[in-house]
């Protein structure tokens, strides 16, 4: 009995201490970062002063991990939720990039997904994704941000922050959104410098059409994208394509009743960026062209949108950021738009840096025949919490009065990764 005692002991102490082994395997980190500030700003409604959260930078809890499966292989996932620092509420940070307005505009922090997701709620709104890695490259599903918008972000002065963001001049692209939902994303391995990028995008969550009053094609919101980018020393540059099915889309010109495309539309855009690093200033420098062929109509996008910025060190712990951006409508729309942005930063750690930032923007040329329409763009932060300018005022259809307004902001706070 004694002996059957002893055995069971040994076996109970074996099993035991076998279960840090298994759940030591998989290397799982917790982080995230916090961006709290103030901003003094005007978007046609007065001047507002207001405590953000998220200027710089979006604030987010993350978990991230990985197991090593042998063989150079590796499984991992990072699953990331954003949050509000100012009221702690979670943060949406809208998963639709589509066309929204007449000028095609959208908001510049989600998805192009082809309509707004319309049933659950986000919880990882930021990533969440699974995927394996090895030798071959990496391959990972689910919520992820897009090539071409990481590419901007490897060069943008301000890190895709604040009012004066690169990456604000490309909001509305045709195709662009700096994540993909339901989407497949492979990244080849690195030669010399040179990495290739595929991802693909099923579409919006609710094209399943199972019944005959579900009018929605199984092509909405499907999307893909190639890209290519070479970092190497003091050079940066990357190309990407991309290409989506877009919901039916308003086609009239200004100052007429609606007319819908009477098919999905297919939207079309391609980006080129780069920088330089010449120790004393880092120059950067991005161009993109988008189109919507809404239908045989005619065409529904036409534009060219470039930038150009500069970050230049101050001493070991400071830097001056400068952006200029301008994009030019070629649709009977010609909404053009440009903008400027000043900022500085000064890290007081490793982890928190201190920032502040004036932002200027300019809606041009918002009418056709004398009718000014649609609302112009705002100045956003990282996490897409602009001043919202007036809107478009209409009667049966027709645009009376918009809110045209050149809006500016000035923008200060801290920042602190963990």
């Amino acid at each position: 009995m004694q002996k059957k005692l002893i055995a069971l002991a040994i076996a109970t102490m074996a099993s035991l201490a076998a279960v840090p082994a298994l759940a030591q395997s998989t290397n799982v980190t917790m982080y995230g970062l916090v961006d709290v500030g103030a901003e003094i700003g005007n978007s046609g409604f007065g001047t507002k002063t207001r405590i953000q959260s998220g200027q710089s930078a979006r604030s987010r809890i993350g978990f991230k991990g990985e197991e090593d499966l042998g063989n150079g292989l590796k499984a991992y996932f990072l699953l990331e939720a954003g949050f509000a620092l100012d009221n702690g509420q979670a943060t949406q940070n809208s998963s639709y990039t589509g066309s929204t307005g007449p000028m095609g505009q959208g908001a510049n922090t989600g998805a192009y997904t082809g309509a707004p997701q319309t049933t659950g709620s986000y919880f990882f709104q930021q990533q969440a994704l699974a995927g394996l890695k090895g030798n071959f490259g990496q391959l990972s599903i689910g919520r992820q941000y897009t090539p071409a918008y990481l590419q901007t972000v490897g060069v943008d002065p301000f890190s895709a922050g604040l009012g004066g963001q690169m990456p604000a001049v490309l909001n509305g692209l045709p195709a662009y959104g700096q994540r993909y939902d339901n989407s497949a994303l492979y990244v080849s391995p690195n030669f010399s410098g040179f990495t290739g990028k595929v991802m693909y995008s099923s579409g919006m969550e609710n094209n399943t059409n199972t019944s005959l009053s579900n009018t929605t094609s199984e092509k909405a919101g499907r999307a893909w994208t190639i890209a290519g980018q070479y970092a190497n020393g003091p050079a940066s540059v990357g190309l990407s394509y991309q290409e989506a099915y877009t919901t039916s889309m308003n086609i009239s010109p200004p100052g007429f009743l609606a007319v819908n495309a009477p098919e999905l539309g297919k939207a079309k855009s391609w980006l080129l960026d780069g920088s330089w690093d010449f120790n004393v200033v880092k120059v950067s420098a991005l161009y993109a062209e988008g189109h919507t062929d809404a239908s045989t109509v005619g065409r529904y996008v036409d534009e060219r949108r470039w930038a150009l910025g500069l970050s230049a060190p101050v001493g070991a712990n400071a830097k001056i950021q400068f952006t200029y951006g301008d994009r030019n409508d070629k649709t009977v729309w010609d909404a053009d738009v440009k903008f400027w942005s000043l900022g500085g930063e000064y890290a007081i750690s490793k982890r928190t840096a201190l920032y502040a930032a004036y932002t200027k923007l300019k809606n041009e040329d918002r009418s056709v025949g004398g009718v000014t329409y649609g609302a112009g763009w705002n100045i956003n932060s990282a996490s897409n919490t602009g001043l919202q300018i007036p809107t478009a005022l209409s009667f049966l259809g027709l645009p009376i009065m918009a809110g045209s307004y050149d809006p500016y902001a000035f923008q200060v706070g801290m920042r602190h990764s963990f």
